[in-house]
């Protein structure tokens, strides 16, 4: 958590510094409602099948538009931390686990003046979701409470729309649609038993998105 705002106090001060007769900036709080589909092959044959991640989640939004006046080029940046639910995480169970984002991008405002932004940006981004859960397995009539954990990493390519209406000088409303695909990644399963563990490795299968 003081790595997060370690980072937002740096944003707020790259903003600070850009403000000037020539850019003028956004800077957006919100909740997002995030989707997502995403495949992990096996690395090896040990492993029993592909891992299949698709659910939907609830986050706090942060993002960041610097403009340039003159040309309507736009800087943006965003963060988002909440969580995710992956759907059949354990025998057809759902599960929540916590989710961090985070994206860079470069863009155009085709509309920015004292009642507001208008704004398309290409961006480059990356999705950490860690997902823990407690579990028993029976075996020879024998029931073996284990910790059955998942941590995925992802980079994604995609673009932003952004809208934002202004109230007055300072204060206004936003709205923004993201859609991305990921392009590369990984992600490891891991059981633990009374400080024994086993992981398994999957690369990041081509296909599926970010919303």
């Amino acid at each position: 958590m003081k790595k997060v705002l370690l980072v937002l106090f740096s944003l707020f001060w790259i903003h600070g510094v850009f403000a000037s007769e020539n850019w003028s900036g956004n800077i957006n709080l919100g909740m997002g409602l995030p989707f997502y589909d995403v495949t992990f092959k096996a690395k090896n044959s040990t492993a029993s099948a592909d891992i299949d991640g698709k659910g939907n989640g609830v986050n706090f939004a942060f993002s960041d538009q610097l403009i340039h006046k003159p040309s309507g080029f736009l800087f943006e940046v965003g963060l988002n931390i909440g969580g995710q639910k992956i759907k059949d995480f354990y025998q057809g169970d759902d599960e929540w686990g916590f989710d961090f984002s985070g994206y860079l991008g470069l863009g155009y405002a085709f509309k920015h003046d004292e009642k507001g932004t208008i704004s398309f940006a290409a961006l480059l981004g990356y999705d950490w979701m860690r997902v823990s859960k407690d579990v028993s397995y029976l075996y020879s009539g024998y029931n073996y409470n284990m910790e059955l954990e998942s941590n995925s990493f992802a980079f994604f390519i995609g673009a932003n729309l952004t809208g934002v209406a202004k109230i007055s000088k300072r204060v206004g409303l936003f709205a923004s649609f993201l859609f991305a695909v990921p392009v590369a990644g990984w992600e490891t399963m891991k059981v633990s038993y009374r400080g024994i563990s086993y992981s398994e490795s999957y690369d990041l299968k081509s296909g599926g998105y970010y919303i």
